[in-house]
C-alpha cells in the first residue's frame, strides 16, 4: 500500500498518457500476487472493514476472501485449497455483524471425489465460526452454481442456482431441509415471508410460494443487475432505473438513472443510493436526493472501476489492472493535489541461454516444442519523477485448463531505478512446457511498481515470439553472423557471409537504451553491410535483426 505523494506540476495533464492524477488520493492498494485474479464482490461492514471477494486463478474454486481496514491496510486473508471441502467462496454477504460465504464444490473436490454445498459463516477478523458441507449427489446432470442467497435469523439460508434453477432452503445451522426445482437459471433470491420468496430470472422477478408456484411476476425494462432491500420495500436495479415493489411484489415506483452518464454500478449506501458513472476521461458520482441525482464528485479516471464503496468522506474505486485486484481511496471533495503513479517501461525483452526440447508428431509436418526454457532479461525505463524500487513480472504458459494454467510470476525487490534511468535486469528462469505447438507467444507484463497502481499503457507489456521452424535458423544466426568492432567510434560491420539463409533478406532496427529507434533497414543475405555510427551519442545500443518471427538481439556500445 502506498500512501499520499504528491509532486508540483504545471503541466496540462492528460488521462493515460501521463502519470499524474489531478485529485486528493489517500491511499492506494494492488494485490500483488503469483497468480491472476478477479474481483466476484466488495462490500463495507457495519464497523468500517472493507471486504474483498476474489476469484484466484481463472474459473476454478480457489476464491479467498480479503479483509481490509478503512485506511487501506491489508489485515488477514481467508482461503481454502482446492482439494479441500468448501474451497468455493464464490457468493459473500454480511447479515447481523457476521459474513456468509456460500460455494459450490463440485468434481473439483480430488479429496473425496464427492460434490458438496459449501457454507462459511466468518467474523470481521477473518475467523470461520462455522463451515458445513452439503452433500449433493443426486445425478451427475445436478451439478449446481450458486448465483444468489439470503439469510434470516429465524428462516435460515435460501440459496438460487444458475446451472438447473434449484431454489434450496437450509435451516439456521446451514442444514438442508428442501430443493425446490424452479427449471430456469435464477439470479437471485430474497425472504419475502418464511414461506415466500422473490426470484430474480435475467430481466423478470417473480414471488413464489414454498412449493416455488408463481404467485406474481413483474419484468423489468432490462436485466436486473443488482438488488436488495430497503425498509419495507425490495429494489431491483437495471440499467436505466431503480424499481421499488413492495412484499407482495406490487410496482411502488421507478426512479430513472441519468441517461446523461454511462452508469458503472448503482448502490445502496448507508440508506442513499449512489451511482457511479464514467466517460472517456473522468468518473462522477451522484446520490439519489428526493428522486432527482446529485452531482457529489468527479476525478479523473486512473482505470477502469468494477465496483465502488464509499467509507466517511472517501471513495473507494475498485478494479482490475494488469490481471490483478486494485483499488485506491480518494476524498469525495477534490484538491489540486496532484498524485503521481509509478510508470516503469518495459522497452524490450530477451530471451538468454534459450534451450528448447523438440519432439516430432506424426500428425504435424514439423516438430513441436516438448518444452523450453531461458532467462528473461529486461530492458527497463524509469519514467517516474522518483525512484522503482520494486516491481511484478507476470507471463503466460500454454497448457492446462481455467485455474490449472499455469502462470510464471517474479517479484523483483532487489533493484533500484533512478528517475530517467534505463537499465538491463536479468530475472529467474522460465520454463513451461510447449503444448506440443510450433510456435508460441509468451507475453511479460511488468506490474505494481513498488507495490502501486501501474496505469496501463502499451508500454508495459512485450510478447516475444518462438517457432520452431525458426530455431534453427536463430541458432544459425547466433554463430554465423559477425558483429564487430564492439565498442565502435566510426563505421559498424554486419558480416552475413557465412550465415546461409534461405530468405535474402533480414530486418535491421538499432535502438537506443531509452527504446528510441536511431536507424532501422533490410539487408541482404550473404553480403557485409556497413553502418556509420559517427553521429551517435556515446551509450549501449542494441542491434535487432528480425527474420521469420526470430529476433536476434546483440548489443554494442559506441564510444567516440
Amino acid at each position: 500500500m502506498r500512501y499520499l505523494d504528491y509532486f508540483s506540476s504545471t503541466a496540462l495533464i492528460f488521462l493515460l498518457s501521463v502519470s499524474t492524477i489531478n485529485a486528493q488520493i489517500e491511499w492506494t492498494y494492488v494485490y500483488d500476487n503469483n497468480t491472476r485474479t478477479s474481483i466476484n464482490s466488495a462490500l463495507m461492514t457495519g464497523n468500517g472493514k472493507l471486504i474483498m471477494n476474489l476469484s484466484y486463478g481463472l474459473s476454478c474454486p480457489n476464491n479467498r476472501i480479503l479483509g481490509f481496514s478503512s485506511e487501506g491496510t491489508h489485515e488477514w486473508t481467508f482461503s481454502e485449497t482446492s482439494s479441500t471441502l468448501g474451497a468455493d467462496l464464490s457468493l459473500v454477504q454480511t447479515f447481523d455483524g457476521t459474513l456468509y460465504s456460500v460455494g459450490f464444490h463440485g468434481e473439483e473436490d480430488y479429496t473425496s471425489g464427492e460434490e458438496h454445498l459449501s457454507v462459511h459463516k466468518i467474523n470481521f477478523d477473518g475467523e470461520v465460526e462455522m463451515k458445513r458441507e452439503i452433500p449433493w449427489n443426486l445425478n451427475q446432470y445436478d451439478r449446481m452454481i450458486p448465483c444468489g442467497f439470503d439469510w434470516h435469523m429465524d428462516w435460515g439460508f435460501i440459496i438460487v442456482d444458475c446451472y438447473v434453477g434449484n431454489l434450496v432452503r437450509l435451516d439456521q445451522d446451514a442444514n438442508l431441509l428442501e430443493v425446490i426445482e424452479l427449471g430456469q437459471r435464477t439470479d437471485n433470491v430474497f425472504f419475502a415471508d418464511q414461506d415466500k420468496f422473490i426470484i430474480i430470472q435475467n430481466q423478470t422477478i417473480r414471488l413464489i410460494d414454498g412449493s416455488g408456484h408463481i404467485l406474481s411476476n413483474h419484468t423489468l425494462s432490462s436485466k436486473v443487475q443488482s438488488a436488495g432491500k430497503m425498509g419495507d420495500n425490495f429494489y431491483f436495479i437495471s440499467r436505466d432505473a431503480i424499481s421499488f415493489f413492495d412484499e407482495e411484489l406490487n410496482l411502488v415506483k421507478d426512479v430513472a438513472l441519468d441517461p446523461d452518464f454511462n452508469v458503472i454500478s448503482t448502490q445502496l449506501i448507508n440508506e442513499k443510493f449512489y451511482s457511479l458513472s464514467k466517460d472517456e476521461n473522468n468518473l462522477f458520482l451522484h446520490v439519489l436526493e428526493d428522486e432527482s441525482w446529485d452531482l457529489v464528485h468527479t476525478s479523473p479516471m486512473v482505470f477502469n472501476p468494477e465496483e465502488f464503496l464509499i467509507s466517511d468522506n472517501l471513495l473507494v474505486l475498485i478494479g482490475n489492472v494488469a490481471g490483478q485486484m486494485a483499488m485506491y481511496a480518494i476524498s469525495k471533495n477534490s484538491s489540486d493535489l496532484n498524485y503521481v503513479f509509478p510508470d516503469l517501461e518495459l522497452l524490450d525483452v530477451e530471451m538468454i541461454d534459450l534451450e528448447i526440447s523438440k519432439t516430432n508428431i506424426p500428425v504435424y509436418e514439423d516438430d513441436v516444442i516438448e518444452s523450453l526454457s531461458f532467462t528473461p532479461g529486461l530492458w527497463l525505463k524509469n519514467n517516474s519523477p522518483f525512484p522503482v524500487t520494486s516491481f511484478g513480472l507476470h507471463a503466460n504458459k500454454p497448457g492446462g485448463f481455467n485455474c490449472a494454467r499455469p502462470h510464471y510470476y517474479e517479484l523483483n525487490e532487489d533493484i533500484v531505478i533512478e528517475s530517467g534511468e534505463a537499465i538491463f535486469v536479468e530475472t529467474n528462469r522460465y520454463f513451461t512446457h510447449g503444448d506440443h505447438r510450433t510456435s508460441l507467444e509468451i507475453c511479460f507484463t511488468i506490474k505494481a511498481p513498488n507495490g502501486d497502481i501501474e496505469i496501463i499503457r502499451s508500454n508495459n507489456t512485450h510478447c516475444v515470439d518462438i517457432s520452431t521452424t525458426g530455431i534453427d535458423e536463430k541458432e544459425g544466426l547466433d554463430q554465423n553472423i559477425q558483429i564487430f568492432p564492439n565498442p565502435v567510434s566510426d563505421w559498424l560491420v554486419i558480416d552475413m557471409s557465412s550465415a546461409n539463409l534461405s530468405d535474402h533478406e533480414l530486418n535491421l532496427t538499432v535502438v537506443d537504451m531509452l527504446g528510441k529507434e536511431v536507424f532501422n533497414s533490410t539487408l541482404i543475405n550473404g553480403n557485409k553491410e556497413k553502418i556509420n555510427v559517427s553521429s551517435f551519442a556515446n551509450g549501449v545500443y542494441i542491434i535487432k535483426l528480425h527474420r521469420n518471427g526470430m529476433t536476434i538481439k546483440k548489443q554494442i556500445f559506441v564510444k567516440n
